[in-house]
């Protein structure tokens, strides 16, 4: 009973806490091609960061807006330069990886460039999973990254695919992560298991008076 009612006790506080930090994550915000000045960076076909690389397709190119520009939304974020070329994500070491969010926002100002946009992930072992995700045109103000949640079944991917009409940017794409308690958290637990068994010995003692 007594290991029945911890175990109670150590769901129902992580419920409460909601205290969970995210263990092995990794980010790539593109901070390392950032540009300054009023116009844009062309990057070439690709670009690496920790171990991770987007690429364009074949002849094309991904660039981005410096922070001067009035269409760069607050933050480094790359787009694919050639309407419908889309691109692709990869492990640099072919790894497999897990992908968990995405930040998105359009690539220019006009109430008119809504941009569906759809990703496809290729799993190990062969068979797909795919999601897509509506960005809203603004009707004025520089573009607004905004954050998107993948579904679980973005994990032990071997690449994922985009596809849209490049009326979008992108950055802060969050892959590999696992959830784990926090330290608060693992505190309270303890701290409402060990008074779970001081009243369980109280109990004790009382009924054996």
């Amino acid at each position: 009973m007594l290991s029945q009612r911890a175990s109670w006790v150590s769901v129902s506080v992580l419920l409460a806490l909601g205290g969970t930090r995210a263990l092995g994550a990794q980010v790539l915000d593109f901070s390392t091609v950032a540009c300054s000045g009023s116009g844009s960076q062309n990057l070439g076909n690709s670009v690496t960061q920790n171990g991770y690389v987007v690429s364009a397709a074949p002849t094309f190119d991904l660039a981005e807006w410096c922070d001067g520009n009035a269409n760069a939304p607050g933050a480094p974020a790359i787009f694919f330069n050639t309407v419908g070329s889309g691109g692709m994500l990869t492990a640099a070491g072919g790894a497999a990886f897990s992908l968990h969010t995405i930040d998105l926002a359009q690539l220019f100002v006009g109430p008119n460039f809504n941009e569906v946009l759809t990703f496809t992930g290729h799993l190990v072992g062969g068979s797909t999973v795919t999601q897509s995700f509506t960005v809203p045109g603004q009707a004025s103000g520089a573009p607004v990254l905004s954050t998107y949640l993948f579904q679980p079944t973005f994990a032990n991917l071997t690449s994922v695919d985009f596809a849209g009409q490049n009326h979008y940017q992108f950055t802060n794409v969050v892959l590999n992560v696992s959830a784990v308690p926090e330290p608060s958290a693992l505190a309270l637990l303890g701290t409402g298991a060990l008074g779970l068994i001081g009243v369980n010995a109280r109990r004790r003692h009382l009924r054996s008076r």
